[in-house]
């Protein structure tokens, strides 16, 4: 099953472009049943995307390498690129990023990423 957004991902709850932000975003850029996308679908990473983040995934241009990237919801880089290849890889990267100051505090009205810092 495809999401509305491209992502084979079925229970990450994936925010629409556009939607308010107050948590970290996880950005994953890459092809619907890549690897980043299989990676989602795991359960332990989609509630920890749910739990934790405004998680957005991209459609990948031709030819681009998938990527994830952690940014502040005001839209600073936080950690990224990265290419977790298992659960356990995305967990511990996404545990350093919520641990992280810039992580919390932070509002937009939609996400983008012209961090204002």
């Amino acid at each position: 099953m495809v999401n509305n957004n491209g992502s084979l991902a079925p229970h990450v709850e994936w925010a629409r472009e556009g939607t308010p932000v107050s948590r970290p975003v996880a950005l994953f850029v890459d092809r619907p049943g890549g690897p980043l996308d299989t990676l989602a679908s795991n359960s332990d990473v989609a509630t920890f995307l749910n739990d934790r983040f405004h998680p957005l995934f991209r459609v990948a241009p031709e030819g681009e390498a998938p990527s994830l990237n952690f940014y502040s919801a005001d839209g600073c880089l936080l950690a990224g690129p990265l290419r977790p290849t298992d659960p356990a890889a995305f967990i511990a990267d996404a545990n350093k990023v919520v641990q992280m100051p810039d992580a919390s505090g932070h509002s937009a009205t939609f996400f983008s990423l012209a961090c204002p810092r």
